[in-house]
């Protein structure tokens, strides 16, 4: 259900369903691949320092002056790994995944225990990625990333941590749910009553 990844691409651009490629070789060398947007700049600095590579895919890439500054800071990172081919993984050396508890207290509710050990790591979760789950590590917020196209991520730095994973509802979602459970409430009781008031009656004829 969850593992801890030490290594991830970031994948940048456009069509995004060019990720799919790349997931199987990469999968194969205990790497992820992270889905990024569709322009280098639009990237936080942070997620590009922290990965392995970052691939660059059509126009839309580097299509403003500030994303191909990004890739003046960093030649060796930022690659078309289509292009580049084997040589840009060649030296990457296998590396395991890091064990993760997985608990589930609710629908709407991960727990995540792992301890990353002497360097960070990104959490991989299988379950489907959606902008409304929020995530903390040890109590701060941490950003949910979407990883492997559909599903979600979470970097955590080194030693234990413990991930807290929520789905959160906007206030007019989370009342439109209520309204509508409500509604449904009312409909099978009113169902029920209705039924029964038949049922009688035929009853009280006989």
């Amino acid at each position: 259900m969850a593992s801890g990844y030490r290594s991830y691409v970031a994948f940048v651009g456009e069509p995004d369903e060019v990720a799919l490629e790349l997931i199987p070789p990469l999968l194969a060398r205990n790497a992820l691949v992270i889905s990024s947007g569709t322009r280098l700049s639009e990237v936080r600095p942070e997620l590009i320092d922290a990965a392995s590579l970052v691939h660059i895919e059509g126009q839309s890439a580097l299509s403003d002056e500030t994303s191909r500054a990004v890739v003046t800071r960093h030649p060796e990172k930022v690659v078309d790994l289509k292009q580049a081919g084997e040589p840009s993984m060649a030296d990457w050396r296998d590396r395991p995944l890091v064990p993760v508890a997985y608990e589930r207290p609710a629908p709407e509710h991960i727990v995540l225990r792992v301890d990353a050990g002497e360097e960070p790591a990104t959490v991989f979760v299988s379950e489907g990625y959606h902008p409304w789950w929020r995530a903390t590590v040890d109590g701060e917020a941490a950003p949910v990333l979407r990883a492997q196209m559909a599903f979600m991520a979470i970097p955590v730095g080194t030693g234990a941590r413990v991930v807290d994973l929520r789905l959160r509802r906007p206030p007019v979602v989370a009342t439109a749910d209520v309204v509508s459970a409500m509604s449904i409430t009312a409909l099978a009781v009113g169902t029920l009553g209705w039924g029964l008031a038949r049922f009688l009656g035929r009853r009280s004829r006989r």
